[in-house]
């Protein structure tokens, strides 16, 4: 589950990237949408906690985003689908399954070839921590 969560988070950053990257426009502003569907897929190369420590977990996960809304992300053998909204800055994503993910973000940079951004990710069990995430 832990996973899960994981991944999810990643991808709303990613989300987050495109429509923060943007001038003025709402949700369906076409340059948001070209911007998320034009690198396809976009793929963690690299993911670093807090204390600067790699973590290999999520390293090969890919997200793709379709104009239409919706989403698919892969994790080796695990594949989730379902669709992504934007509500000013924050990027929810709805598993087919029905619950609901949302992430907080920050220092969102981006290139034509590499996305990169921090996600704080909050948990009762591991406290809160700050990824560093890049995709490519």
């Amino acid at each position: 589950m832990k996973k899960n969560y994981f991944s999810l988070l990643l991808m709303t950053l990613v989300c987050v990237f495109a429509f923060t990257a943007c001038k003025k426009g709402g949700d369906n502003d076409p340059g948001t949408t070209d911007l998320l569907v034009a690198k396809q897929p976009w793929t963690v190369s690299k993911v670093t906690d807090q204390n600067n420590t790699e973590v290999t977990t999520f390293q090969g996960k890919t997200v793709t985003f379709s104009s239409d809304g919706s989403y698919t992300h892969t994790l080796g053998s695990a594949t989730e689908s379902g669709t992504y909204t934007v509500t000013g800055s924050t990027i929810t994503f709805t598993p087919a399954s029905g619950t609901a993910y949302a992430s907080s973000f920050s220092d969102v940079n981006a290139t034509s070839t590499e996305l990169t951004f921090k996600m704080t990710v909050e948990s009762t069990k591991t406290g809160t921590t700050t990824y560093s995430v890049t995709m490519q």
